[in-house]
């Protein structure tokens, strides 16, 4: 039958798919003779294949990969092998087949070690490794891929894959989007940032399950650059576990764990506490001048993973802010109020704007001028909003007045009080 249709299609292109499931301990004779009398037929019309998949497991991708690595695939301009989540322990490289290095466009491989070439043709690399990631062998596919506009790499920490061998940066002139996705954020794990370059127009996006040593951006001066040019941010908490850090233009975005509460499915001595700075800390952002923070989330305990000691972490990241926009719930106020109007204790110098009387150190974000805070599930009550207050006033005292607060109504006694700390006090969603 299948011989038949590829009759019928004369020398038209083909798009071949193989999609299989069979895990290597259910491997019967007759499956495995099913498969090669297929990949055979294939091998037949294999000059006329530009697109190529294999979703199968290991071994069925192994299978395949070798039953075809005689056939000549001068067209192929698109390989996808995936395993799925299934890893495997044999770190032996599979051969990307008798191709053309300089038409293929786009590499897909999950979870299967490659033996790699210079694709030189190259546009995308997807690549999803295992532990036996070749972190060399990368970086050569790399610096002969000089047309890359996307390179979406998640990688395993690779302690033992130092590249000392590999000197100067690699160029990726054409690059428009970098995904990086490690399972463990030790330096190692980062370290092809260490020999890459690219334009300031790409999209960034970093994802890491631990919190990084050190700025990334101390091991790659084009992200530097990006990040020293961003001036504005958000930072979404997402329940139960991610926080995403993101910009607009220059677009960056970080995602990383931080949950409100324990699910039962996280291992036992998992750092589960909502990390507010993480993503500020591996990409610091010198010039932002506005965040706004969304936290929609509220559970009973949550003010143990969100507390004050997370707050006092991020306003001290973000020393440059003029306006603060607050999405969050009435619980967090004690928290957000104590860290903007207390001093910055790790900030080690004292006196002049924000300093305060007798002070040890500055405010938090001493820049900031306009803030709004709009509240998620219900009002805040007068104790509240005298919270406010009190820390509007705080900031005033120190010679750093709010100049315009923007948030729901506030009872008149309280507003009173706060009009003499700040400029302007105006409610949401009414006309200036």
């Amino acid at each position: 039958m299948m011989n038949a249709f590829f009759e019928r299609s004369l020398d038209c292109p083909l798009s071949i798919l193989f999609a299989k499931r069979t895990s290597a301990n259910h491997v019967s004779t007759t499956n495995v003779f099913d498969l090669i009398a297929v990949i055979s037929e294939v091998a037949e019309i294999s000059p006329r294949i530009p697109e190529l998949g294999v979703v199968a497991s290991q071994f069925d991708v192994r299978l395949t990969m070798r039953e075809l690595e005689s056939a000549p695939l001068p067209q192929i301009r698109k390989l996808w092998l995936d395993t799925g989540f299934e890893c495997s322990s044999d770190r032996t490289p599979i051969s990307i087949l008798n191709v053309n290095p300089l038409s293929v466009r786009v590499l897909h491989a999950r979870h299967v070690p490659i033996m790699w070439q210079p694709f030189e043709g190259l546009v995308r690399l997807e690549l999803s490794a295992g532990a036996g990631t070749s972190l060399p062998s990368l970086l050569f596919t790399l610096k002969s891929s000089p047309h890359l506009e996307a390179l979406l790499l998640s990688l395993p920490s690779n302690r033992d894959n130092a590249v000392s061998r590999f000197d100067g940066l690699i160029l990726l002139k054409r690059l428009k989007e970098l995904l990086l996705s490690v399972d463990d954020a030790d330096g190692a794990a980062f370290a092809i940032l260490d020999h890459i370059s690219f334009p300031s127009a790409v999209d960034i996006e970093f994802r890491f399950a631990r919190p990084v040593p050190r700025s990334l951006c101390d091991r790659n001066d084009s992200l530097r650059q990006i990040a020293l040019i961003v001036q504005r941010a958000w930072i979404t908490v997402e329940p139960p576990v991610w926080v995403v850090l993101e910009t607009d233009d220059p677009r960056i975005s970080l995602e990383y764990p931080g949950t409100l509460w324990r699910p039962a499915w996280l291992p036992y001595g998992f750092d589960y506490s909502t990390r507010l700075c993480e993503g500020l800390i591996a990409v610091p952002l010198p010039s932002l001048v506005q965040l706004s923070i969304r936290i929609e989330h509220w559970e009973e305990h949550a003010a143990d993973a969100i507390d004050i000691m997370q707050f006092n972490a991020l306003f001290s990241a973000v020393p440059s802010i003029t306006e603060l926009n607050l999405d969050v719930h009435p619980k967090y106020i004690h928290s957000f109020t104590s860290a903007l109007s207390t001093p910055d204790l790790n900030d080690g110098v004292s006196g002049g704007a924000g300093a305060g009387n007798g002070a040890e150190g500055p405010l938090r974000c001493p820049k900031l001028k306009h803030w709004a805070l709009v509240w998620f599930a219900e009002e805040p009550s007068v104790d509240d909003f005298w919270r406010i207050e009190r820390c509007c006033a705080a900031r005033a005292e120190a010679g750093i007045s709010v100049e315009h607060l923007c948030t729901s109504v506030v009872p008149e006694l309280v507003l009173a009080s706060l009009e003499k700390s700040v400029g302007l006090v105006s409610v949401l969603g009414e006309d200036l």
